[in-house]
């Protein structure tokens, strides 16, 4: 509960202390992940998720968070080619921002450049291997790719993670995501 205050603070505080330190950082997303992983239902499991990603989308520098933002927005009205853009210099200058190259993989997918996805999804999971929504992208490429055992594989990892979201996936996951808690 104390690292959620410490979140609803800083993400609510002006925008120059909306960055967090790598080790508070980490303390947020290990206790959200422990959240996430014991979720008795699926409304527990989008709360531990959303506060996941607002963690994720805070860069390492108030600069970084604002063009990660301007990335996404960029995605999200279609222009893929800006976001990319974007991205790319924002890595340059940030190379461990994982969420940078989370939404550059979404982007090269979007622009229907798989194997680029792909490259950058294996740069994220090297940052932050819990990252469901890099392992998410990846089932759904390798499927596409035709390479299904690789996709049930790749669920499986992220049923390790996130079990509610390998449970909803149309793609089977392999191992199994544990059951709910009872």
């Amino acid at each position: 509960m104390h690292a959620f205050l410490l979140l609803l603070a800083l993400l609510f505080a002006a925008p120059a202390a909306a960055q967090i330190a790598e080790a508070d950082r980490a303390a947020l997303l290990d206790e959200a992940f422990a959240s996430l992983s014991a979720a008795p239902d699926e409304g527990t499991a989008k709360a531990a998720e959303s506060e996941i990603w607002s963690i994720w989308f805070i860069g390492p520098d108030e600069e970084a968070t604002a063009r990660l933002a301007a990335a996404s927005n960029a995605i999200r009205v279609g222009d893929t080619t800006s976001a990319r853009i974007i991205l790319e210099k924002l890595i340059e200058t940030h190379p461990e921002f994982a969420e940078a190259w989370n939404q550059l993989a979404f982007a090269k997918f979007l622009m229907g450049d798989p194997y680029g996805s792909l490259s950058d999804i294996d740069a994220v999971l090297r940052r932050e291997p819990r990252h469901f929504g890099a392992l998410a992208g990846r089932a759904q490429i390798e499927m596409q790719l035709g390479r299904r055992y690789a996709a049930e594989k790749t669920m499986g990892r992220l049923g390790a993670h996130h079990p509610w979201m390998a449970r909803r996936s149309a793609i089977p996951a392999d191992p199994p995501p544990p059951p709910p808690p009872i």
